[in-house]
């Protein structure tokens, strides 16, 4: 399994889901895969895991919920409230129906209630509203990475207030006090991703939910590093700019900073073209890789299976990769035609 940690903070709600696919494959032990993540998705304030593991709910027929703690609770994971849900990441509540529409289903999920009770689940069509199939229990996750406990909200009204009584630009109280009156409903403005670092106890990223003994590989690392220089500088102008329209302040911290945990972070392996300039790192041991470009086959596949008989003679590893399902098949049949036998790793 191999998932893509979506970077920017700014993105559709489908990126968003992205990114908490990859949490929620992190946080499952069971899993196994590979997460791909760049310099500005490494640095991203996000929640304690705990907060992300005590968020996913499970709803089975038979049990018990109150109708409007169930609402409360699907609004801090990040659900909105709608009058009809049509895409993921939304919620209704109409009577004693539920309809929520969990990130990573097709079909959104109706919990019908008979007072305090769960009478029956359901997956139906949000176009004709329909019911698909029924079911006796589902499991549903957040769909936000902004999730906020309690003492998260009341930690950022504190230092709001502190701000606001520290301030003396009227502007920037104004929209400090537009953000104070959402966090005292326990609702997230617009901005609130800016003001993040005032709201959690301590700073995690994605290394926080790594699991134990994880292995991290840095491709490229000179690059890394040159990519790590010019976020700070993007993220300085960004600052910069915000404070001349007073929509922040000069303590604001928008991103982690990983650099030197990158650098001391074990067990991992540095890929480089070069071994100068890696400045202090110590190896436990140094591996060289000789790296020859392939010639192009032009769909000859005579030639693929020469050329890949040459390199078995040769004791080397081949490697094909396809960029799906699709091409996984195609491929499959046009080198069984052309004898070529090879194991499959469904993607």
């Amino acid at each position: 399994m191999t998932i893509l940690w979506q970077s920017l903070s700014l993105l559709p709600r489908n990126g968003i889901f992205s990114r908490l696919e990859a949490l929620d494959f992190l946080l499952a032990p069971e899993k196994e895969g590979i997460v791909i993540a760049n310099v500005s998705g490494s640095r991203l304030l996000l929640p304690n895991p705990k907060t992300v593991s005590s968020m996913i709910q499970s709803f089975s027929v038979g049990e018990e919920r109150n109708l409007t703690e169930l609402k409360d609770t699907l609004l801090a994971m990040g659900y909105q409230k709608v009058s009809q849900v049509s895409q993921q990441g939304e919620f209704s509540l109409r009577g004693d129906i539920v309809d929520l529409f969990e990130a990573s289903q097709d079909f959104p999920y109706r919990l019908e209630f008979f007072g305090d009770e769960i009478d029956g689940i359901r997956t139906f069509s949000p176009e004709t509203q329909r019911s698909l199939e029924n079911l006796d229990a589902v499991i549903v996750h957040p769909v936000s990475d902004m999730l906020l406990t309690k003492d998260d909200f009341l930690r950022g009204q504190k230092n709001l207030e502190n701000l606001i009584q520290k301030s003396p630009h009227p502007e920037f109280k104004s929209y400090l006090t537009e953000i104070l009156t959402e966090a005292h409903h326990q609702r997230l403005h617009a901005d609130s991703r800016k003001f993040l670092s005032l709201f959690y106890q301590q700073t995690y990223t994605l290394f926080d939910y790594l699991p134990k003994h994880a292995p991290l590989f840095l491709d490229d690392y000179h690059k890394i590093m040159d990519q790590e220089a010019r976020f700070d500088v993007e993220v300085a102008n960004l600052l910069t700019e915000d404070l001349q329209k007073s929509r922040s302040f000069a303590e604001a911290q928008y991103f982690a900073d990983n650099s030197a945990l990158l650098r001391t972070y074990k067990p991992a392996s540095y890929f480089s073209n070069f071994q100068k300039g890696l400045g202090n790192l110590r190896f436990d041991a140094l591996y060289s890789f000789n790296q020859y470009p392939m010639q192009e086959f032009f769909s000859q596949f005579s030639l693929l299976k020469d050329e890949i008989d040459r390199f078995r003679k040769q004791d080397y590893t081949v490697i094909l990769q396809v960029t799906s399902k699709q091409g996984l098949h195609q491929l499959q049949e046009h080198l069984r035609d052309y004898g070529i036998d090879l194991d499959y790793l469904a993607p």
